[in-house]
């Protein structure tokens, strides 16, 4: 009998060791997979300039401008005034300026995602998906507005680093033509903005020289971006200013806000 329940014991202590290594094995793997999603996790913009080795232009930054050789005509704006005062890890538009929603952010090295672009300084950059990262173009206006607020950036810049803009190919492709065909939908001209309606992603429609007022159709909704009242009155002291971008524009809905 003692020898009966010895064998039990060894037998039991076998299933245990072998259930722990399991359950052991299960961890590791199971660490290694969050591993893995944590180093694809977006960086702060602002550390990763400060901490990891990278100038801003060395990646995607400036690339609807000719990438790192535009950066004396653009840096200031993009970079110094933007990408490097940022403290939150959001996506951003990758093909700023055009009719596209590619968005992009800067990950760990260690990042193995089959959307990773390439390797700037220590980290890589990579293209977001909707499902895993937070991007400006799954925002509403809304939630932009606040983004400007909290980060203390042009809520008019927010919003073309949210969302694509339309190529102008006719009048009707400006935000005033856009605009007028909101307003009457009428003959082929406005085949565009019924489209674009119909579309229900948010399209950006410009002004003609790329400064606000310019607006956003989404849906059966159209939002407006234009200059605050505060703007003007400070526009000649460029040192207030700037202090408070966060001031220089509103958004407004202008068509389908009841809605």
């Amino acid at each position: 009998m003692a020898r009966t329940m010895v064998r039990f014991s060894l037998a039991a202590a076998a299933v245990s060791t072998v259930a722990a290594s399991v359950d052991e094995l299960a961890l590791l793997q199971s660490g290694a997979t969050v591993g893995r999603a944590d180093a694809c996790k977006c960086l702060s913009w602002k550390d990763v300039y400060a901490n990891h080795g990278v100038e801003c232009g060395q990646g995607p930054e400036l690339t609807f401008a000719g990438g790192y050789r535009a950066k004396p005509m653009v840096g200031e704006e993009f970079c110094t005034k933007w990408y490097e005062r940022i403290s939150g890890n959001f996506c951003t538009q990758l093909h700023f300026g055009e009719q596209r929603d590619e968005q992009w952010c800067y990950v760990s090295s260690e990042c193995q995602a089959a959307t990773v672009g390439g390797t700037v300084g220590d980290v890589k950059w990579k293209l977001c998906k909707p499902d895993a990262d937070t991007m400006l173009g799954q925002m509403s206006p809304q939630q932009l507005h606040e983004i400007a607020v909290t980060e203390n950036k042009d809520p008019g810049l927010v919003f073309k680093m949210a969302y694509p803009v339309v190529k102008k190919d006719n009048e009707v492709q400006n935000w005033p033509g856009a605009k007028a065909c909101l307003k009457r939908p009428n003959g082929r001209k406005c085949e565009t903005i019924k489209a674009a309606q119909d579309f229900g992603k948010p399209l950006i429609f410009d002004s003609k020289d790329g400064h606000p007022p310019f607006g956003a159709i989404i849906g059966r909704k159209a939002y407006e971006s234009h200059f605050t009242p505060w703007f003007y009155q400070t526009f000649l002291d460029q040192t207030t200013l700037w202090k408070s971008p966060f001031k220089m524009n509103e958004y407004t809905c202008v068509h389908g806000c009841s809605r």
